[in-house]
């Protein structure tokens, strides 16, 4: 098989997986995920059975799956800001996906996760899968193989991840009829709050810590070794 049609063959298995996957949300979201049966969707994108069981182990999954999806939509429509930084290209990803479809869709699988908790381990995995393609645009995109770059990407993701799912993640679980537990303005919130702290973290002040730890921890080696 040639690399062009290898190429075609995973775009149309990408289509097809997004087109089962939407088909589901979009169903499950209208009427609940009980009332909703494979074999309805298989036949509105007119495919059998056997090709969902291909890409989904069940309805729960394939609906997960829009958040990953929704997440690479964005990332493939994000341009790194010029000249900026590990913090100011976090933060410009971060105000890039909130301006797309992403808050409807982590506000909609706060409810479908409240009504149906047995999506909450499929929508946790789904977080988890979306934290880690945005690191790894990051990580090729912003400040590649720069000082530290790693350490630093790890503590600023990690940070957002960390907001992100306590809002929407713990909150299926923990504050299901709760409606400001996964408010998008206490996401907003969050986020603002840990991107201003990690600036000063990040910036002259963190690095002067840095410094000053490293120069302490060394001479604590030192004088343990004498």
């Amino acid at each position: 098989m040639s690399m062009g049609e290898t190429s075609l063959r995973e775009v149309k298995r990408a289509a097809t997986r997004r087109a089962l996957a939407r088909t589901t949300y979009e169903m499950v979201l209208e009427r609940g995920l009980d009332d909703v049966t494979v074999d309805e969707v298989t036949s509105a994108v007119q495919l059998s059975r056997r090709t969902f069981s291909n890409y989904f182990a069940g309805k729960e999954e394939a609906v997960a799956e829009v958040l990953v999806l929704t997440v690479q939509d964005g990332l493939a429509g994000w341009t790194t800001p010029a000249g900026g930084d590990l913090l100011t290209g976090v933060r410009s990803l971060v105000e890039h996906q909130f301006a797309g479809d992403l808050p409807n869709v982590l506000a909609s699988f706060r409810r479908l996760c409240a009504d149906h908790p047995q999506l909450v381990p499929f929508w946790n995995d789904a977080l988890w899968r979306t934290w880690s393609l945005a690191v790894g645009h990051l990580r090729s995109t912003v400040r590649p193989g720069g000082d530290g770059v790693d350490a630093d990407l790890a503590m600023v993701t990690g940070a957002v991840y960390g907001v992100v799912s306590r809002h929407f993640g713990m909150a299926a679980e923990e504050h299901a009829h709760d409606p400001g537990a996964g408010s998008l303005d206490a996401v907003v919130t969050g986020l603002t709050r840990v991107l201003a702290r990690l600036e000063v973290a990040l910036g002259p002040e963190g690095d002067a810590a840095v410094r000053a730890a490293e120069t302490a921890g060394g001479a604590e080696i030192a004088r343990r070794a004498r």
